[in-house]
This record gives C-alpha cells, sequence and structure tokens, in this order.
C-alpha cells in the first residue's frame, strides 16, 4: 500500500477511472432491462449509474472553464490536495453527519421514455466528456493547483474532485453490484 502522502499520477487517475468505468458499463449490460430498472426502497441500477451521470457532468463543466476564470471564480486553494484514502474518510464522515443528499444529483428516470441502451450512451458521452477535458488541457503540475467547489466537501482541488469521482464510482459499483446479486 503507498504511503499516506502519495498522490495518484495523471497516468494512474486515467486508467483508474476507465478501469471502473468499463465495470459499471459491464455489470449494466450483463443484466436484463427489467433488472436495469427495477426498483423498490433503494435506487436501482439505473438510477446509480444516472446518479454517477450527473457527477461527471457538473465535474465536466467545473473543469470546462480557462484556467484563470477558474482561478477568478474560486480563488487559489488553501490546503495542499488531499491523499485519496484521506479524501475518501473525510467525505464519508461528512455525508454520515449531513445525511442530506443534493438534489441536483439525484436521478429521476422514467423506464417507459428511455431504456438501457440510452441510458449507457448517455453514461459513456458524459463520461468521455468529462475524462478528455482532464486528459488533454489538464497536467499534473496544474491539478493542485486550482480549485470548485463541492456540495460536500466544499472548495477541493482538482486532483482532490477527480479522487472524488474515482471513489464515488467504486462506492456505486459496489451498490450496484449487490442490487444485480438480489435480483428482482
Amino acid at each position: 500500500m503507498p504511503p499516506k502522502d502519495y498522490h495518484l499520477s495523471k497516468f494512474q487517475i486515467l486508467n483508474s477511472m476507465d478501469s471502473i468505468v468499463e465495470e459499471l458499463v459491464r455489470l449494466s449490460n450483463s443484466v436484463k432491462e427489467e433488472q436495469f430498472f427495477h426498483k423498490n426502497d433503494k435506487w436501482s441500477i439505473a438510477e446509480n449509474l444516472e446518479h454517477i451521470r450527473l457527477s461527471f457532468l457538473t465535474s465536466w463543466k467545473k473543469m470546462f472553464w480557462p484556467k484563470f476564470i477558474i482561478r477568478r471564480l474560486n480563488g487559489k486553494p488553501d490546503h495542499d490536495s488531499l491523499p485519496y484514502e484521506m479524501l475518501e474518510e473525510s467525505f464519508q464522515k461528512k455525508t454520515e453527519e449531513t445525511q442530506d443528499p443534493c438534489k441536483q444529483y439525484e436521478p429521476h428516470i422514467d423506464p417507459g421514455t428511455t431504456n438501457k441502451e440510452k441510458m449507457l450512451d448517455q453514461f459513456q458521452g458524459t463520461y468521455n466528456r468529462f475524462m478528455n477535458e482532464f486528459r488533454y488541457y489538464w497536467e499534473d503540475e496544474h491539478i493542485d493547483h486550482y480549485q470548485v467547489s463541492h456540495p460536500v466537501l466544499g472548495k477541493v482541488t482538482i486532483r482532490e474532485l477527480l479522487y472524488f469521482n474515482l471513489f464515488h464510482c467504486w462506492e456505486h459499483f459496489r451498490i450496484m453490484r449487490h442490487r444485480k446479486s438480489e435480483g428482482l
């Protein structure tokens, strides 16, 4: 296990994100349409996927502005980027304290007007837009020097925003895998 002050490189973040997104898509493709949309008192697999897509979309919108505008809107970071594990712990602690989900990230899906294939295409398109922004317009030396607002964590560096999206995907993958194992 890497030391606590270790940071993932751009290459490692890209590979890790691609891997978990592949798993999310593979899991979604492995269930029938009925199970994909099946909902009881918990979010369906489709709703979990849409929630992640909304997170990617919001993150892309925060990163897509020219860097001087991001700096003007959000100022300079007043802290060093937290390592992945520490940021994940901080997020878990804050979500346990608030228990108030952000409405903008709540999935609203009408299975009568969409289907699994359409949802997966939208998910993949949003993910590609988000990761291409990072891939082509951000370098390792920049991601610790710009910050944006996060609804739970407050001001986070771009690196922390990427870390958040990574552990957030893993969290929902585990939920989706559990939903799959429950069957109908």
